[in-house]
């Protein structure tokens, strides 16, 4: 990683771009902006209370009355039990919440993936748990919370599986429907599940390991087709990993079906590498890495090569902390004026921030506020909540008090 700088608060320098004019990043014509933005999200509580320690948020419209509502992960402690629950908008300042898993099948919840993966036209929800993948299959009313079928995905909960830190549905083998993509940390392994060919249960699933020998403490995983050949590629990070804690591996294409073995390539060593996602940052047409390293306290930005399999991903610092311990971090234009900025959540010092770059992306990013909070922030989920075009942030809240534990979404005021 190249030049480093801190970050003790909201930046005190003050930069006025004119969008379109008179910088490269783009957008509306003689708009002109002041950063850093110190406007603070408005927050509005999904839900308080009801459970303590949310880890995990996903945004989908599960009851298709076409509002977005989000599911919840609660791991469980011994003082909280371990649930699964979705949270469904009435309006963005109401919500009704509907637990639909409780008890051990939620143990270790710390991971969620939604997509239509019994195509039946209803989102599901994939979740990686301790010692298992549950898949919950959506029923015909699915905002009563009954009939959600909760199943073991086969081959996930053998001997020596801990915690599967990342889950992704996507397709891979082109067979049937939606495949699954997950990390397990204990198992040191990268892998995905071939779905059967009616993906009703739990059963018939097919584990085919990507990665069981170099994946140390596998804790998150990205797909993106970084090759461009038409098929997804998997980006992943190994947190205990010493030669290659960042990689990537090239789908094997139409020989997958046959057992091909997927080429790992690496694309940097960060230290403590956990939370992955991908964007095109430097908008030079190829997709780009952001990874979290809490240990380091500091977020990264990898830019892909031109020459995707032998050349070298040099690795930016996108920010630094002093104290607060980064979280997560998510890509989405936040002001959309098309250029890619970076969500991020904290803990140890409770934060939401929103990073961008001002005409040079390789210097250092410029911290804008989303709010100062007084809880650690979880996984969070970016997502349109009250549908006005902005993207807005949704995030697990835990308090020194679990009594003031809540999932909450943000506000976004730009544009």
């Amino acid at each position: 990683m190249n030049a480093r700088f801190r970050i003790a608060g909201m930046s005190a320098a003050t930069l006025t771009i004119c969008l379109g004019g008179c910088d490269s990043l783009g957008g509306l014509p003689g708009f002109m902006r002041t950063f850093p933005r110190t406007t603070a999200w408005r927050q509005i509580d999904v839900n308080r209370g009801a459970n303590a320690l949310p880890a995990v948020t996903a945004v989908a419209d599960f009851n298709n009355d076409g509002l977005p509502d989000v599911v919840v992960g609660y791991p469980g402690s011994q003082n909280s039990t371990a649930e699964i629950a979705i949270m469904f908008q009435i309006s963005p300042t109401q919500w009704r919440r509907v637990p639909i898993l409780s008890g051990t099948g939620a143990t270790g919840v710390v991971s969620l993936a939604v997509a239509d993966v019994s195509s039946d036209g209803r989102p599901d929800i994939i979740a990686g748990c301790d010692g298992r993948i549950v898949y919950l299959r959506s029923p015909d009313n699915p905002d009563t919370g009954l009939g959600w079928g909760a199943d073991v995905i086969a081959q996930s909960d053998g001997a020596g599986l801990g915690r599967w830190t990342d889950v992704a549905a996507v397709q891979i083998d082109r067979l049937f429907g939606v495949d699954i993509v997950a990390c397990n940390s204990q198992g040191a392994l990268l892998s995905w599940f071939r779905a059967p060919q009616f993906a009703l249960t739990g059963g018939g699933w097919q584990r085919v390991d990507i990665d069981n020998t170099t994946r140390s403490g596998a804790t998150g995983i990205a797909i993106t087709d970084l090759d461009r050949d038409g098929f997804p590629d998997v980006v992943s990070t190994a947190r205990s990993e010493s030669q290659a804690s960042v990689a990537w591996y090239r789908h094997p294409g139409n020989n997958v079906n046959q057992g091909a073995a997927w080429q790992k390539f690496t694309i940097g060593n960060l230290n403590d590498a956990t939370r992955v996602d991908v964007g095109d940052l430097n908008r030079d047409g190829r997709t780009d890495v952001v990874v979290v390293s809490p240990a380091e306290l500091l977020i990264g930005w990898y830019a892909q090569p031109e020459n995707l399999t032998t050349g070298t991903w040099s690795g930016v610092i996108l920010a630094e902390f002093v104290s607060n311990t980064p979280a997560d971090a998510r890509v989405a234009d936040v002001d959309a004026n098309g250029q890619p900025d970076v969500v991020a959540a904290t803990a140890n010092g409770g934060t939401l921030r929103w990073f961008t770059p001002i005409n040079d992306v390789r210097a250092a990013w410029v911290e804008n506020n989303l709010i100062d909070l007084d809880t650690n922030v979880g996984r969070i989920s970016l997502a349109d909540i009250d549908r006005n075009g902005r993207i807005d942030a949704v995030a697990p809240l835990v308090a020194m008090d679990a009594a003031n534990d809540l999932v909450a979404w943000f506000q976004n005021p730009e544009l």
